[in-house]
């Protein structure tokens, strides 16, 4: 059993709205990306990494003037679960450039593709296991954009086009 994430955009206008996001944004937005999760708000960090990259933020509840209709997809049940926010200007100014060293075993077979200890995970390698049963330790390093893929190329890009910084925000919850 994994962590997944539920997401939501709101942009102020007179009070908070929620937006609904085109749908390629939503897939990202609902991804189980754990060190993206760790990243937004400190939470299910990546085992494979060595490092992990500061939280943006430590979950923070759900916003006091959150729009009802993200008050309604968060149900009655929402005070006791894992919910935060974060404000497009909290996601720009985090710095998604910095990195963190990555570990894991592969097969002998693709050990190759991690001489040198790369910048970024190998185009030609699906996953790594972090069982020392499938073979030979590892090493990468990945900037927190790379790890944040979509998110960060797709999600953040479309939430500029909505608003100024401090009116459009995200809301999150854990599950």
């Amino acid at each position: 059993m994994g962590t997944d994430v539920e997401m939501w955009c709101e942009v102020k206008r007179d009070a908070w709205e929620q937006v609904s996001p085109p749908e390629e944004i939503a897939e990202i937005m609902e991804c189980r990306n754990y060190t993206l999760f760790a990243v937004i708000a400190g939470v299910r960090a990546d085992d494979r990494a060595e490092d992990c990259f500061p939280p943006i933020s430590e979950l923070k509840g759900i916003p006091v003037d959150a729009s009802p209709a993200v008050r309604e997809e968060l149900g009655n049940d929402a005070e006791n679960e894992p919910v935060g926010w974060l404000s497009l200007r909290e996601l720009n100014e985090f710095d998604w450039s910095q990195t963190r060293q990555g570990r894991g075993y592969v097969v002998p077979e693709l050990v190759k593709y991690f001489e040198g200890n790369p910048l970024g995970f190998p185009d030609e390698v699906y996953s790594v296991s972090d069982s020392s049963r499938l073979g030979v330790e590892v090493r990468w390093r990945e900037t927190a954009e790379q790890m944040a893929g979509g998110f960060y190329r797709k999600v953040i890009p479309w939430l500029r086009t909505l608003g100024d910084l401090d009116c459009v925000r995200i809301v999150f919850r854990f599950c």
